[in-house]
């Protein structure tokens, strides 16, 4: 009677230990193959290639120190200016010695510069001074020939609006007193649109009287225009770049 009710004992035991032992070796196996998968990931991070750094910002360009000037030839195209003793019209010669000047200073890489106009076109005078605020320009000059009923009248007028033009007005006008030899008619204070609407140092120049012969013929003359130019150039130059 024992044997016989050990026997089912042996049974139930072998059933339930070979389960168990089959559901141990599974899950050994599955631990190991989750370690092995793991230790596989870290291998293969290990050894991808680390981004590349971020490159660092260029330096900031320094801004430019060049100083903008707007070189203004009074009239042009339908307005003529002056009518000389010749007949020759203001026009053409403030665009020949806006073009001397701009050829003077060209190569200084210390200046950048600008014609209001190049070629017998006409520019508003408020467009004049607004194309110079536009371009923060660092001065303004204007360049004239005058003109009187009395052909004796003769001299060289340099004009400014604010303050802050004296300075370079004085300049200019000395330089082209020195160049041009002409009468000293003096550095006065006006209020011309071109001058009233720039806020920065602006000079409205009338080199000479073109109506008056002797100065006209100096005035149009191909080594009058050079030195005219110089004479502007020079002041510019003196006003920005002070010697030490």
């Amino acid at each position: 009677m024992k044997r016989h009710q050990q026997r089912p004992l042996a049974i139930s035991m072998g059933t339930l230990v070979l389960p168990l032992l089959f559901l141990l070796l599974t899950s050994t196996a599955t631990i190991q193959k989750q370690h092995n998968s793991l230790a596989e990931r870290r291998e293969n991070a290990s050894v991808q290639p680390s981004p590349l750094p971020t490159a660092e910002p260029s330096p900031t360009v320094p801004p430019k120190q060049a100083r903008i000037v707007v070189i203004d030839a009074g009239h042009g195209n339908a307005d003529p200016g002056a009518a000389g003793a010749s007949g020759k019209e203001e026009k053409e010669y403030t665009l020949a010695v806006a073009q001397a000047v701009y050829a003077e200073l060209k190569a200084d890489s210390r200046f950048e510069l600008h014609l209001t106009r190049g070629d017998d076109s006409y520019v508003e005078l408020l467009s004049r001074a607004a194309l110079a605020e536009e371009l923060h320009a660092s001065a303004l000059v204007s360049i004239h020939g005058n003109t009187f009923t009395s052909r004796s009248v003769s001299g060289t007028e340099t004009y400014f609006y604010d303050d802050n033009s004296s300075e370079l007005a004085g300049l200019i006008h000395s330089r082209l007193l020195e160049a041009m030899h002409f009468r000293d008619r003096g550095v006065r204070r006006n209020d011309w649109k071109i001058l009233t609407h720039s806020s920065m140092p602006a000079v409205l120049t009338e080199i000479g009287y073109l109506t008056n012969p002797q100065e006209e013929a100096a005035m149009l003359a191909e080594d009058g225009i050079r030195r005219a130019a110089q004479a502007i150039a020079a002041a510019l130059t003196e006003f920005f770049f002070p010697a030490a």
